[in-house]
């Protein structure tokens, strides 16, 4: 109890250091660029107009309103990828501020993962418009949508953390886990119902954490139903799991970067 009370100190006393990093990243994405931050708006559209226009018509049978389909994984997805990925660089990328005075490493982590976070929530908007433009059904479930967008938040900490200090130790983590993300999102049901997996492959969809929380949030916007408790239940499981195991690894491995940085 004592360490989460110190560790909670430690974080309030550079707290003020935190949103500087954080808001840094936020500024720094769209430095020099015509468009700026309306870019975290018009990527997501992109993307989903041309998966549509190449999909829609193969799973027209299978899925309604694919456009928003489409969204209501991708932009989940893609916030746990470019952010775990992000975090992973975080340690490596910040050697010089490291090796020149005593910041909690930590907060190198969480500050991307929260100018991430940031990103993500700005390309909701995306969905929401979608939504209205082709009169997809929305309901008040979909208020539902927020506890799985917190939760997913937990998981990718966690994850960030456990990459971001393996990345010190290795650094070819970074290459293979693009080969991994880009594995993982055709093992996850973003472009594609569920059903349509034979049942001898579903293992890969029901052993995939990410599968879950995408599902989850795919129901109550998406498809307007209450959430599953045993989804929602499962989905909390895992990013405490998460949570726990990247942080306990990243405060274990944090005091040997110096040597490695």
């Amino acid at each position: 109890m004592n360490a989460i009370k110190r560790q909670v100190e430690v974080f309030m006393d550079h707290k003020y250091l935190f949103y500087l990093l954080t808001m840094r990243d936020v500024k720094k994405k769209y430095k020099n660029s015509y468009l700026g931050i309306l870019w975290s708006l018009l990527s997501p559209l992109l993307d989903m107009i041309i998966l549509s226009i190449v999909f829609s018509s193969l799973l027209s049978r299978n899925v309604d309103n694919y456009p928003v389909y489409l969204l209501t994984g991708r932009l989940l997805f893609q916030f746990y990828t470019s952010g775990s990925t992000i975090a992973m660089q975080s340690i490596v990328a910040a050697a010089p501020l490291i090796r020149k005075i005593y910041i909690p490493k930590y907060i190198l982590v969480l500050s991307k993962l929260c100018s991430n976070y940031i990103f993500f929530l700005i390309s909701l908007i995306d969905l929401g418009l979608i939504m209205l433009v082709t009169g997809h059904n929305i309901t008040w479930n979909i208020l539902w949508g927020i506890p799985y967008m917190i939760l997913i938040f937990i998981f990718t900490v966690g994850i960030g953390m456990a990459l971001s200090a393996f990345a010190v130790y290795f650094r070819d983590t970074e290459h293979i886990y693009k080969v991994f993300t880009n594995a993982l999102y055709f093992a996850s049901a973003i472009i594609y119902p569920p059903e349509i997996v034979p049942q001898k492959y579903q293992f890969m969809l029901q052993f995939n954490p990410v599968f879950h929380f995408l599902q989850g949030f795919r129901r109550v916007t998406y498809y307007g139903l209450a959430p599953d408790t045993t989804n929602l239940l499962l989905c909390l499981a895992i990013s405490l799991v998460s949570l726990i195991l990247g942080v306990t690894y990243f405060k274990k491995k944090q005091d040997g970067f110096i040597l490695y940085l």
